[in-house]
């Protein structure tokens, strides 16, 4: 039987806020709530610029099949990102440090720095491994907002797809 889209799962981290992000992996699934997992740019951050990161989970929660070409992605609902940027970047780990500041970067599980890619809205980034049955990856996104950027409410959701072996 072939992995279907409900074995492709998205879980929140341990520590999840506006301020925080990352921990163990929670069965709580990632919310699809406008603002929920990427705040609302505020008036400075558009004024001054800002870069702020955060992760979430995927686990391929099928009992036997390995997940093949896993792809990561977001869609833009709101159709208006401008010039504010969303860049994902990968890691296999059981549990990430959290960052107590969202403007901090964070590290691998093994202590190296993330390799941030940036991401178009519609256009999935290949996570670069398989992910086998009940296998778990960290998603760190990175939104960076341009100094003078104007006001924007951005609804983004994020996606999660791959192929099986026939």
């Amino acid at each position: 039987m072939a992995i279907l889209a409900s074995d492709l799962q998205r879980f929140q981290a341990a520590t999840h806020s506006l301020t925080q992000s990352g921990g163990a992996i929670t069965s709580t699934p990632l919310s699809s709530t406008q603002n929920a997992f990427l705040d609302q740019v505020s008036e400075t951050e558009n004024t001054d610029g800002a870069i702020e990161y955060r992760c979430y989970y995927i686990k391929n929660n099928h009992a036997s099949l390995e997940l093949q070409n896993p792809l990561i992605g977001f869609t833009d609902a709101s159709s208006t990102l401008g010039s504010t940027e969303i860049a994902l970047a990968f890691d296999i780990a059981d549990a990430v440090a959290p960052v107590t500041d969202h403007g901090t970067l964070p590290l691998l599980a093994s202590g190296g720095a993330l390799t941030f890619a940036t991401a178009t809205a519609g256009t999935p980034i290949a996570l670069g491994y398989n992910l086998g049955s009940q296998e778990v990856a960290v998603v760190w996104v990175r939104r960076t907002v341009p100094a003078g950027s104007p006001a924007l409410n951005v609804s983004i959701a994020f996606t999660f797809s791959g192929v099986t072996a026939a």
